[in-house]
């Protein structure tokens, strides 16, 4: 018989204590969650003695369990509950009370605050002096100052007149929090929100390299002998002289004591800024093109050095840097050090939030998110959730709510798809077509729609080291995939597309999308599904031919379907496609030109059919061996 055990952390759950009668019936309606488990008490009668209930609970049907925010697992039923037990219980109702009347803690019923090794990120300046590290705050905060004031960033001036000032905060970040000396970070910032357009900024751009080109690169690295080396640049921002005249207000704690009802008017641009990472790029660039380099017009954050073979992966201020060798490399950072202040990460271990396992020695690369997705386990209380198969059931039919749902419902549902996409956009493919459908109900998702998230997030649990894998025994050859669901969506009858591409042993780019217009027959949904892929199989093999490694005449894509097939290759079935829109006859004149290869794939060979539908668990299995997350 399992015993009551105090509250481990009461942000997670809600209890109704209105229902609470010391002398009649204890009937708690809503779930008590102890240590991530949801708990379900009735007990028929309580005695002031010691005395043990007799009465046994009834068993609760799971399936009828009503609960808008359950993710968490199998139910816990205590069937008998001792007078001590009661005592302890009626002290976590009291506590719940002060907890539900304190509007600063955590309002959500299901995040908890991501604590490791006792160390928590402020969010503000206070917290940041109240904290345990408060030492440790200061001193990231002082550095952070010198830097600034050491690169020239501002000039303490008079307050002016009539000229908006903008306002300033701190930014806390805690490094290798999980290590033995994990790295405190302050970043001070300005509010850039309350820029106005055309007075204190006019363009924005930040130099965000694609998904897809950076994986490209990456896999050409391997096939090619090439080592990735990772670099940071220091303060990046403030290397940049800022393009308008601006005041910002001096940073919290650190106000001069002799000036404090003075400003700071800019000399560089400060993180905040909008137009901060624009300034920075126009700063980089010049630099990068004087050290030999070219910027690649189908990449604008790809750069090349065609001399030295040195490619450059730019985004804002991480470099992922190929070289042929260290030597190579180094002579690189020696000679951007002489503008800009960087960091040498050496071999690359990590590139945005992505852990990268590279091995030159025997021949590959893998990226994986086993990191990302623990954190976010932990975050959601999923970490200790029960494992499934499969991503999404097959017979599932997924509708709209008919009943409005919360906002905390909504917020919470749309963290939760917004750190799926993350990983789907990062390395798992087997993903996207549950977390795109399930992303339709954002707006409001029901209790059905939590369920099939909540799976989604088991099934992670269980896969959490797939990843993708480029080798240098794979073919330089480039190949891509197309499918579609005809009419498979219930609500609009659309039909999904889906694709995939891949290169060097692994895939790097794939997609799941409902189609804009209703297909009328499968023919033209497999058409539009071509078209789909064939845009991307353009950008692909023009920044190929870009970096000087596209080595193939023409690039093949395989369908499953032969009338889209010879309505590719021959303008026939008048009668039947007179209708499709001309944008997507694209097709035929690449095929015209040699440029693209258009072939037919039986349906069981066709590595995109899970991007079009849920599968069931021995399909599912054959689809995650052909994208190669199973040997």
């Amino acid at each position: 018989m399992a015993s009551l055990a105090y509250l481990d952390s009461l942000n997670q759950g809600e209890i109704n204590s209105t229902s609470y009668n010391k002398d009649k019936n204890l009937i708690i309606k809503e779930p008590l969650i102890i240590k991530g488990e949801i708990v379900n008490f009735k007990v028929n009668s309580l005695k002031e003695d010691n005395n043990i209930v007799k009465e046994p609970l009834k068993p609760i049907n799971k399936d009828s369990f009503n609960y808008k925010n359950d993710i968490f697992d199998d139910l816990i039923i205590f069937n008998t509950i001792t007078s001590n037990e009661k005592a302890i219980f009626e002290e976590n109702i009291n506590t719940y009370n002060t907890y539900k009347s304190n509007k600063e803690l955590n309002k959500s019923p299901l995040i908890n605050k991501v604590e490791i090794n006792n160390l928590i990120e402020p969010k503000v300046y206070k917290e940041a002096i109240n904290s345990p590290n408060k030492d440790e705050w200061l001193k990231s905060m002082q550095l952070e100052l010198d830097t600034l004031v050491d690169n020239n960033t501002w000039d303490l001036v008079p307050r002016p007149s009539n000229t908006k000032v903008l306002k300033t905060r701190w930014v806390y970040k805690i490094k290798d929090i999980d290590t033995i000396k994990p790295i405190f970070k302050s970043r001070f910032v300005a509010k850039g929100f309350e820029q106005l357009y055309g007075l204190n900024y006019i363009e924005t751009y930040a130099s965000v390299i694609k998904q897809i080109a950076w994986k490209l690169v990456f896999a050409l690295a391997i096939l090619n002998n090439l080592i990735i080396f990772k670099a940071d640049m220091i303060s990046a921002f403030t290397q940049g002289d800022v393009d308008a005249l601006l005041y910002i207000e001096q940073p919290e704690g650190f106000i001069s004591s002799k000036y404090p009802d003075y400003v700071f008017r800019l000399n560089k641009a400060l993180y905040g800024l909008k137009q901060s990472a624009r300034i920075w790029f126009y700063t980089l660039k010049p630099k990068l093109l004087k050290l030999g380099f070219r910027v690649l017009n189908t990449e604008a954050c790809l750069f090349i050095n065609d001399i030295t073979k040195v490619i450059i992966c730019l985004y804002v201020d991480d470099l992922a840097i190929l070289a042929p060798s260290e030597k190579i490399f180094n002579e690189f950072i020696i000679s951007i050090k002489k503008d800009f202040k960087i960091k040498n990460l050496r071999v690359i271990k990590d590139y945005l939030g992505i852990d990268i396992d590279f091995n030159s020695t025997k021949g590959y690369i893998k990226l994986s998110q086993a990191t990302y997705i623990n954190k976010v386990l932990k975050k959601y209380n999923l970490q200790d959730s029960k494992i499934k198969s499969t991503p999404m059931d097959s017979y599932i039919k997924l509708e709209p709510n008919k009943e409005q749902a919360s906002k905390d419902d909504i917020k919470l549902f749309q963290m939760l798809i917004g750190s799926l996409l993350y990983i789907m956009l990062g390395t798992r493919a087997d993903i996207a077509f549950v977390v795109i459908k399930l992303a339709r109900f954002a707006s409001n998702p029901s209790n059905i729609h939590f369920t099939a998230i909540k799976r989604v997030y088991k099934y992670l649990k269980g896969t959490i080291n797939y990843g993708i894998t480029y080798t240098k025994e794979a073919n330089h050859f480039i190949s891509g995939y197309c499918d579609a669901d005809y009419a498979g969506d219930l609500i609009s009858a659309k039909s999904t597309s889906g694709y995939i591409i891949l290169f060097g042993g692994g895939i790097i780019s794939w997609k799941s999308k409902l189609q804009s217009i209703i297909a009328q027959s499968t023919t033209e949904a497999e058409y539009i599904a071509i078209n789909a892929i064939i845009k991307e199989a353009i950008y692909i093999r023009a920044l190929l031919e870009e970096l000087g490694y596209y080595k193939q005449n023409k690039f093949p894509i395989y369908t499953d379907n032969n009338g889209a097939l010879l309505l590719a290759k021959n303008p026939i079935f008048h009668e039947r496609t007179k209708h499709i829109a001309v944008k997507y006859h694209y097709i035929r004149d690449l095929i015209i030109k040699g440029i693209i290869d258009l072939n037919y794939i039986p349906s069981n060979e066709q590595k995109a059919d899970g991007l079009t539908k849920p599968l069931n668990k021995t399909k599912f299995n054959s689809f995650l061996k052909q994208l190669g997350y199973i040997n």
